[in-house]
């Protein structure tokens, strides 16, 4: 019965570890680009969108924040750190992807993070977690790709900016000061969280076992 029930919950365990997992689009270990917008050298005001294709989500994902990997040169090293001031981050499913910008912003926008940026881990990169979570279903029928908005105010950066690793695994375009420009997007992994109505079904089920094994000993 001991080793059923510690079976069970090494099982009910896994299951729950893995239901807060997460997608990554593009290589972490990219050399083929890098980017540093809008987190590493924004400054003034601006905004930035990053498009990443239905493909790449095999299913629905509660997206609760998001990490970029530093580029594998040290431009991270002796203190540094991504741009200071405010950031606002949307999120939405989107159809499509040009200019202007506010057309790109599908129905379903939620703003998910409003303030200033994190620093840097020890790796160079940066992990964003967010104030809401936002739920992205990926629709083939209607072919809706998911739409990050980066809005910055007030934003500066020192001379040598923060570069991320980057490849066409994404698109992304920014319009500021210095024009309108499209290049490939940061490599992305998404932060995952389980569906409330999961979790709360795999924690009773390991509490289920747990009265169920002290009913047993006690009889």
């Amino acid at each position: 019965m001991k080793k059923t029930f510690l079976g069970s919950l090494f099982f009910a365990a896994c299951t729950l570890s893995n239901a807060a997992s997460a997608i990554v689009i593009g290589n972490p270990n990219s050399t083929t680009s890098d980017n540093c917008y809008p987190f590493g050298c924004a400054t003034g005001s601006g905004e930035y969108q990053q498009a990443y294709g239905i493909a790449s989500f095999p299913y629905p994902v509660r997206i609760q924040g998001i990490r970029l990997f530093g580029a594998s040169y040290p431009y991270w090293e002796n203190g540094k750190q991504p741009s200071q001031g405010n950031f606002t981050i949307t999120l939405s499913s989107s159809q499509k992807f040009g200019f202007p910008m506010s057309d790109n912003i599908g129905w379903d926008s939620v703003v998910v993070y409003d303030g200033a940026l994190p620093g840097l881990d020890a790796y160079g990169d940066l992990t964003i977690m967010f104030d809401k979570v936002f739920t992205y279903i990926p629709d083939k029928a209607r072919d809706l790709d998911l739409l990050m908005d980066v809005k910055w105010t007030g934003a500066s950066s020192s001379q040598r900016p923060v570069y991320f690793a980057a490849d066409n695994s994404s698109w992304s375009e920014k319009d500021g000061p210095d024009g309108f420009i499209r290049y490939d997007g940061p490599v992305t992994q998404f932060i995952e969280t389980p569906e409330p109505a999961s979790a709360a079904l795999l924690l009773a089920g390991m509490v289920g076992l747990g009265l169920s094994r002290r009913k047993t000993r006690r009889s």
